[in-house]
């Protein structure tokens, strides 16, 4: 029996097949993250999946605490996977409408673009990215688009041609990877950006400028394409919102008289692509509201004393280094609420964002972060008033701890043989720092141990003079000891591995002859594809 963390995981790769199945199916998908730009490709899927017209989502304790809003009973909130030491949890956010205001509720800022903001957000842009707004914003906008997409391509695209194994793209040359790579990534990011600012971005863009995008048919590239789509348009996005609320703000600043009676409003029923962006008032003092811990689900809302949830600032600026769980970021940026870090270590520019309480306190587990030590020190720059994701009530653990591994790829073992060598090395390779390091496998390591699929299908990797192999064979040779290639080679002839379809109907066999739990005995687990699909 799956479990609830199981069903979320294999529901976004479903959602990640689907999208990319048509330019419609596409389409959809980005005006979705054009309303939840702040939060990462892998949560904007769950999302998506979900609750499609999400228009502003956060947590359960930012909405009741920060927010000082009640959440309505029966609220069901949105699940998202969020990997923490290389372990998925599941933690929930809710939308906008899942919430209702009470008598002290924070002010929530709106933005959506005017045409009077014209100048001053062309202006920011062109200072920004270096792209002109004399011909207008529109103009402006997809220009952007395009300079981020040739320049995520110039950056990665040895990577990018590497997460093309097993992909409709796997058999093409890279001046062709490239064109479809960058066309499909610039009219992506140009459609978030227009359907965001209340441009009608088909009046733009056409399902011909997303012809390419079934090609990009693997979780693998999807997650190159989606990444890139989502990092640019949120810095795009930022760069306006921040420009638009200072602009507002000083007006407010300028007429207190009128800033005292004209409060901001929020319209929950409003249309996605005028989302709104939420203000948060870390001066209120919240009413504790009550929920389950192990439900995405709303019981009950009961008003109690407020309580304080101020922490000291802690003494960090951008370009820091920070250690939490054990690995290193680096800080990118930090807003009134929350902090953006970087991983250096990714081969993509993957960014994680965590609440400035939740920061100080998980700083607070590693000796590294002394000097970031709490102290008095001047209020960062105010620079942005959004709501983003904000990670919480997920346990920390310093060291991985052995767990149970459940294989959720469909097309495990798919590809051909130069495919299945290099996954089997990659696998090899994540093995031996495994065990040098004398610890239990991360789940991101597991899932590339779980791609190990035998020499059985790749015995040319084991004859020298093969043509086309030498490459291959030399690797192989320099990566085991003598034993181990011995062992390897004299598997060729036995060493098979059952791909997950296979796999599946014989368990939907066993299940329909009245077996559906028990002690099972595989004396030929090889792989363990078997036990990784239970």
């Amino acid at each position: 029996m799956t479990t609830k963390l199981q069903n979320y995981i294999q529901l976004a790769g479903q959602t990640a097949a689907q999208v990319t199945k048509n330019p419609q199916n596409w389409v959809g998908f980005l005006n979705t993250v054009s309303n939840v730009y702040r939060y990462t490709f892998p949560d904007q899927l769950m999302i998506h999946s979900q609750r499609p017209k999400a228009t502003a989502c956060a947590e359960f304790d930012l909405w009741t605490r920060r927010m000082n809003r009640h959440i309505r009973r029966g609220s069901k909130g949105i699940g998202l996977v969020t990997v923490r030491n290389g372990y998925p949890k599941i933690r929930y956010v809710f939308d906008i409408g899942d919430t209702e205001l009470k008598r002290n509720s924070a002010s929530l800022f709106q933005w959506r673009y005017k045409q009077e903001y014209r100048g001053i957000v062309t202006k920011a842009l062109e200072e920004q990215f270096g792209v002109s707004g004399e011909k207008g914003l529109v103009y402006q906008l997809e220009m952007i688009a395009v300079n981020m997409a040739n320049g995520y391509w110039e950056n990665f695209h040895k990577d990018i041609m590497y997460e093309c194994e097993g992909s409709f793209l796997e058999g093409l040359e890279e001046p062709e990877v490239s064109v479809e790579f960058r066309l499909t990534a610039a009219a992506s990011i140009s459609y978030v950006l227009l359907a965001r600012c209340g441009f009608q971005p088909e009046k733009y863009l056409k399902s011909k400028d997303f012809q390419y995008i079934p090609d990009f048919n693997t979780q693998r590239i999807i997650k190159v394409l989606g990444a890139a789509v989502s990092e640019y348009s949120e810095q795009i996005l930022r760069t306006i919102a921040v420009t638009i609320y200072n602009y507002e703000h000083q007006i407010l600043v300028q007429k207190p008289d009128e800033a005292k009676t004209d409060t901001i409003k929020e319209d929950v029923t409003k249309e996605p692509d005028t989302a709104e962006s939420v203000q948060e008032d870390a001066a209120k003092e919240p009413d504790i509201v009550e929920a389950t811990n192990t439900e995405n689900s709303i019981h009950k809302n009961p008003e109690a004393e407020p309580v304080s949830q101020e922490s000291q600032p802690a003494n960090y600026q951008v370009g820091d280094t920070v250690y939490l769980e054990d690995t290193a970021y680096e800080i990118t940026k930090i807003d009134m609420y929350d902090v953006q870090l970087r991983d250096p270590s990714q081969r993509y520019p993957i960014f994680r964002v965590e609440s400035k309480d939740r920061l100080n306190d998980m700083l607070q587990h590693d000796s590294r972060n002394a000097k970031q030590s709490t102290t008095d020190t001047e209020e960062p720059v105010f620079t942005e008033t959004e709501v983003v994701q904000d990670t919480s009530d997920v346990q920390e653990v310093s060291v991985p701890v052995p767990c149970n591994f459940t294989i959720t790829d469909e097309r495990l073992g798919e590809g051909g043989p130069k495919t299945k060598f290099q996954m089997n090395i990659k696998a090899i390779r994540t093995l031996k720092q495994i065990e040098s390091e004398g610890r239990t496998a991360t789940f991101d390591e597991q899932q590339i141990l779980s791609k190990y699929v035998g020499w059985g299908g790749v015995p040319d990797a084991f004859e020298p003079d093969k043509e086309g192999w030498k490459k291959e064979y030399q690797e192989l040779k320099d990566i085991l000891t003598p034993e181990e290639y011995t062992s390897a080679k004299a598997s060729v002839l036995n060493a098979h591995y059952t791909s997950p379809v296979v796999i599946k109907a014989m368990y939907q066999a066993v299940g329909s002859m009245g077996f559906t739990s028990g002690n099972i005995l595989e004396p030929a687990c090889g792989v363990g594809n078997f036990f990784g699909l239970l």
